[in-house]
């Protein structure tokens, strides 16, 4: 059985080409708009863990070899930079910003910074595909989400069909939000691309005030952050759009519809209800119609016909 979800867009030469290639991309929380996102801190100085032999003969000798390639990472160290900035304490601010600045990278494996680069090594390590389910478009929640990641309006909303069996996982909204934290070997398999103990707490607790959102995610390497959607159970099934988007964007929607998808997805306007329901609608011939999965499901299965 599958579930549809949106995503919502900006109309740009990056939404075109995954549009033509049929991928989605695996952004890491520095790319994220809520603070709260990075809140993993790595266990490592307490005095139980520092004293266990696994940890010292195992686990230590592994996350520093991990460490000293990745401070050599252009991307890493940016990311690293960017954590600094916005969440580091300030008695080591200056010297891991002067550290970074004047290129000497190996001070910054000492032990004062490693908690740091434990936790930008968690953060730049997992990759997450954040997706709605359709549910928003029940009420305003679609339109708030439609001006805020969609460029005021004048981007689009991807549906896409999920297979229910996929790895996808649900956000919690919660009002209290506290730091996640467990064994440090997880940051070493989050490294390898295993990301089976991602806990709620880690990537999958937010503030109540997103709840509108309804977010699901999904978890791959940042390494490479641009995936093929098929390879992920995910199909693209319609792109919807607001009078603000132009016609000669809606030409270049329609011909990529015709060369790659052979004419089945389903582009559709969709306007503000005008009888005071606060959502968007379909228009149709008798007056409108309200988006919702089994409405969708419809005209996606008329096209697809």
């Amino acid at each position: 059985m599958t579930q549809l979800f949106v995503k919502f867009v900006r109309y740009n030469e990056n939404t075109l080409s995954s549009l033509i290639q049929k991928t989605i991309k695996f952004s890491t929380v520095f790319e994220f708009n809520d603070f709260n996102e990075v809140r993993y801190r790595p266990p490592l100085f307490d005095s139980a863990r520092t004293k266990n032999s696994f940890f010292l003969q195992e686990l230590a000798p592994k996350l520093r070899a991990i460490l000293q390639t990745k401070i050599h990472n252009h991307s890493f160290r940016s990311n690293l930079l960017q954590l600094t900035t916005e969440h580091y304490r300030k008695e080591h601010y200056d010297e891991v910003i002067d550290l970074l600045n004047c290129g000497s990278y190996k001070e910054l494996l000492a032990d004062p910074y490693l908690e740091l680069l434990c936790k930008n090594l968690a953060f730049s390590s997992v990759g997450i595909f954040c997706i709605s389910k359709i549910d928003v478009f029940k009420d305003d929640s679609a339109a708030l989400m439609f001006a805020h990641y969609a460029d005021n309006l004048s981007g689009l909303a991807l549906i896409y069909e999920i297979d229910e069996t996929s790895r996808i996982k649900k956000i919690k909204y919660d009002g209290h939000i506290e730091q996640s934290g467990g064994p440090i070997n997880r940051v070493i398999n989050w490294h390898n691309s295993i990301y089976e103990d991602i806990e709620m707490e880690d990537f999958l607790c937010k503030s109540k005030k997103w709840e509108y959102e309804q977010e699901y995610r999904l978890f791959s390497s940042a390494q490479e952050k641009i995936k093929s959607a098929q390879e992920w159970g995910i199909t693209l099934k319609a792109i919807l759009h607001t009078p603000r988007f132009s016609d000669n964007q809606i030409a270049t929607l329609k011909q990529i519809n015709q060369s790659i998808y052979h004419q089945k997805l389903f582009i559709q306007e969709i306007f503000m209800s005008t009888i005071g329901k606060n959502r968007f609608e379909f228009e149709v011939h008798e007056g409108s119609e309200e988006i919702t999965c089994c409405t969708l499901c419809k005209r996606i299965w008329h096209q697809e016909t």
